[in-house]
């Protein structure tokens, strides 16, 4: 049906019908594209978890204008599944916790865990650069004293100068 067809429409009930099955038909379309974002959604390995939870906030309130919200528990096991794996530490127990938390606090403990899992990357980042270091500056100390001992002109009195082998 299009818009002409409410030029047709004998009454004002009829073009109030006609719309209403228009709008009936592009809304259902328009939840069922939503829901599937929303099953779909996966929290890329370049995300952080505050772009990650705007995306899921957006696609809630979205679903809520259609009449079609999903519940907290239902938005906790879906951000939790859509994790990756750097994630699961944390999945295994909130998904083994008895209170199911709310978006926000779901998403402070998510953002704790990704603070804590940058800053033990950094560590070992600085730990790796701190080694990588340590061993040039050993392999150099180690080539100074191999190099800088006894000259050809001084030799060690139990080995023979060159030109007497």
């Amino acid at each position: 049906m299009t818009a002409p067809d409410i030029m047709y429409a004998h009454d004002a009930a009829e073009a109030w019908a006609i719309l209403k099955t228009q709008y009936t038909v592009k809304n259902l379309a328009k939840q069922i594209a939503l829901e599937q974002c929303f099953s779909n959604l996966r929290m890329a390995d370049s995300s952080t978890i505050s772009n990650f939870i705007r995306e899921v906030r957006q696609l809630v309130n979205e679903l809520a204008l259609y009449g079609s919200k999903p519940s907290d528990k239902c938005i906790m096991a879906h951000v939790l599944h859509a994790l990756p794996p750097r994630f699961h530490t944390l999945v295994s127990i909130l998904s083994n916790d008895d209170v199911t938390p709310t978006l926000e606090k779901l998403a402070e403990r998510l953002q704790l865990e990704e603070d804590r899992l940058r800053l033990k990357d950094d560590v070992l980042d600085n730990y790796a650069l701190i080694m990588h270091i340590r061993s040039h500056i050993l392999d150099r100390r180690h080539g100074r004293h191999r190099f800088s001992g006894p000259s050809s002109s001084h030799h060690h009195p139990s080995t023979p100068p060159a030109s007497q082998m």
